[in-house]
């Protein structure tokens, strides 16, 4: 989006204090054991397994790291049983394999989650919440999709997030938030779920997130 075009939007965001930038880990219901190239929907409804679902509040399918301190023991149940069902039906698991997915969520109770796309690793989520650390200002992240369109804006003391549909030409979240804050949750967020990988990597005994 052209500064010019963000400028438009600037005064019509809501304040939201307490905005949370944070890590979260994507929970899937189903093992899928079938072949994984050309798949008809026939063999994707029938080669599946139920997964452990974890015993952890989840905000639109994800785990926040902040959320799952206390409860490491249910997500690492939940990656057991996935290295368990690929050794039973012989699936071989990589890096990048939906059951290990993480990324940087935007999250208010009251609003509800917002993700970043296109971000399954740890790596490519930290890079995306250094954007929030570098004081930068102007457009500090840009992506865009047929059915939503992400622009956070950055000046010396706030952020601002607007996402959009642009076939529809709705706005989904017009907001702003103090910046510090931010900052210091995003400190605080890639500390956290660094330990908690290096905990998991050790558990299952591979770096499934990196």
């Amino acid at each position: 989006m052209k500064e010019e075009a963000i400028e438009k939007y600037l005064p019509h965001t809501k304040y939201i204090k307490d905005l949370h930038l944070d890590i979260g880990y994507l929970i899937t219901e189903q093992f899928f054991f079938g072949a994984t190239a050309h798949i008809p929907n026939t063999e994707w409804l029938k080669k599946r397994a139920t997964l452990y679902k974890p015993q952890i509040k989840l905000f639109e399918g994800f785990v926040l790291s902040e959320y799952l301190e206390g409860y490491e023991r249910e997500m690492e149940l939940y990656f057991l049983n996935v290295q368990e069902l690929a050794q039973k039906y012989d699936k071989q698991l990589e890096n990048g394999d939906p059951y290990f997915w993480v990324a940087p969520l935007v999250f208010k109770k009251d609003v509800g989650v917002m993700g970043f796309p296109w971000f399954d690793t740890f790596q490519q989520a930290k890079y995306t919440l250094q954007l929030f650390q570098a004081n930068n200002e102007g457009t500090i992240f840009y992506g865009r999709q047929p059915q939503w369109e992400l622009t956070v804006h950055a000046d010396q003391h706030k952020f601002y997030f607007i996402y959009r549909n642009p076939e529809e030409n709705t706005n989904l979240w017009l907001i702003n938030t103090d910046k510090a804050p931010i900052q210091q949750k995003v400190t605080e967020s890639l500390k956290r779920t660094e330990k908690q990988i290096a905990h998991f990597s050790k558990t299952t005994g591979v770096d499934y997130w990196n």
